[in-house]
């Protein structure tokens, strides 16, 4: 069901030439969805329990720490790993570099206060390494190092100046790191390092303007905090309504309403402590660290004057959950319960919204499923010759109006959406539907594949053809939404621009 030659070329693109290897490495004898699963499934409980260890040994308590219940709990139950994890194909290796992350980390600290080399080594290329598996590392392991450093000013008593190079040596590594990763994608992919569109259309910064920019990191916020509001500087395209609806439901389903209020108090606590606790040097690394917990979860939002994929802020539960952890432990006993009711319950949404996703997602593939079987006993009935022509995919199945009465039913960015729909095509250009129309029927041929249907993809002529002629034919489910041409079988899904 999966192209992988297609796949790997793909992920080389765009800079994952690290994923590459890894799904590679793990498929030499073929792909195994369960198998692929099942190793995620142990990942994600194995990065939940490594980072509540690292965080204890930073803490200097590795002994009963019922405080760290809270943290991975509300780490785990994220329904930003049900999103990120939806890609089965790349789950498993994508899940073993988070879990790599907070130990890179910890012998990372450990290598410069020891001055030992070989953990400076290795933190170093296991930087370089879950970069190029995948970009969004980049400010999780941020997160990672700020919380750390916090820790380890509580829990240790070195002079200010240790703390200060201890800052520029960590700020220095992850420099190298980002210039040794991008000077190995310009070497490994030089022909296309310049024309990745991927990276195009998510870094804005000079291409369009700085209003515009900024709109889009508002949004970015909004959507994660739960602000439903329009704001004076939302951006151009959320004038156009549907946009602007699945903006609301990314923040319905990935937003919570706590996280703003939560930073703010976490912030203010950090102060309180610097002030009581340390003396003005250490004081001001302290807060910087602590504002840079929240922060990091703006950092794609920011560097690239962009709303990133929901799906690639997997930073986001960490510090959400860091930040619970953090106030219950620092907080008197009078304001920890309310805390730990407010982290319990974030933990029960949050696990909700999980389980609706999946379930919601398991609705889609049965009538997706159902969806090419239809498809297929109309072709079969459409072309009797038995002639093997192949088959274009033109318009989308709208799956929401299939479930609309059903309450249960959400859809994420991309989990229980269906496979026969890759969005509105936003160009009249001939030329640009036909790229958008062939990247969604050769996935939809794929996933027929997989269910024992077997049609062959149209090439640029035939689905032009397909195009010119689907705009004067009924939609699915109308009689005549199959039409054989001469040389292509046209099917429509759904009216689209011409």
């Amino acid at each position: 069901m999966i192209d992988a030659s297609h796949w790997l070329k793909s992920n080389n693109i765009i800079g994952r030439f690290g994923l590459s290897l890894l799904v590679w490495l793990f498929n030499l004898k073929g792909f195994n969805p369960i198998t692929a699963f099942f190793c995620t499934f142990c990942l994600i409980w194995l990065f939940t329990i490594s980072h509540a260890y690292i965080i204890s040994l930073f803490c200097k308590n590795t002994g009963k720490n019922n405080t760290l219940i809270p943290f991975a709990l509300v780490f785990i139950s994220s329904p930003i790993w049900a999103e990120q994890f939806y890609f089965v194909f790349q789950a498993r290796e994508v899940a073993l570099m988070v879990l790599l992350c907070p130990f890179a980390i910890y012998i990372m600290f450990k290598g410069f206060i020891d001055n030992k080399k070989g953990n400076i080594i290795f933190a170093f290329l296991s930087l370089i390494f879950m970069t190029s598996v995948y970009q969004a590392m980049v400010p999780f392991f941020c997160c990672g190092v700020f919380i750390c450093f916090m820790l380890f000013l509580e829990t240790s008593d070195y002079e200010a100046k240790t703390y200060r190079n201890l800052c520029l040596k960590i700020f220095a590594m992850l420099i190298c790191a980002i210039v040794v990763y991008a000077v190995i994608y310009k070497i490994l992919i030089p022909s296309i390092f310049m024309e990745n569109r991927d990276t195009e259309n998510y870094y804005k910064w000079g291409r369009i303007s700085i209003k515009e920019n900024i709109s889009y990191i508002l949004s970015s916020a909004r959507i994660i905090t739960g602000i439903h509001h329009t704001g004076i500087f939302e951006p151009n395209a959320f004038e156009n309504i549907l946009l602007f609806i699945t903006s609301i439901n990314k923040s319905n389903i990935f937003g919570n309403i706590l996280l703003l209020p939560l930073a703010l108090l976490f912030i203010i606590k950090s102060i309180d402590i610097a002030r009581k606790k340390f003396t003005s040097d250490k004081k001001i690394v302290y807060i910087i660290a602590s504002i840079g917990i929240p922060l990091s979860i703006m950092f794609l939002a920011i560097l690239g004057g962009n709303a990133p994929g929901i799906r690639t802020i997997y930073v986001l539960p960490l510090a959400f959950a860091f930040m619970f952890f953090f106030l219950i432990k620092n907080y008197s006993n009078k304001y920890r319960i309310t805390v730990v009711c407010f982290a319990l319950f974030t933990a029960a949404y949050q696990a909700q919204i999980t389980a609706q996703l999946l379930y919601s997602d398991q609705l889609r593939y049965n009538e997706d499923v159902r969806l090419a079987y239809e498809i297929r006993d109309m072709i079969v009935k459409t072309s009797l010759d038995n002639e093997n022509l192949p088959v274009a995919i033109v318009g989308q199945y709208r799956i929401a109006e299939k479930f609309h009465t059903n309450a249960n039913f959400i859809k994420g960015e991309l989990i229980g959406h269906s496979l026969f729909s890759r969005g509105e095509v936003d160009s009249n250009d001939l030329t640009i539907q036909v790229l958008f129309f062939n990247n969604l029927t050769i996935r939809v041929l794929f996933f027929m594949r997989g269910l024992g249907i077997h049609f062959n993809t149209p090439n640029d002529e035939q689905m032009k053809k397909a195009i010119v002629e689907a705009v004067y034919m009924p939609s699915y489910p109308n009689p005549g939404f199959v039409k054989k041409l001469p040389d292509v079988i046209v099917v429509k899904l759904s009216d689209f621009n011409h």
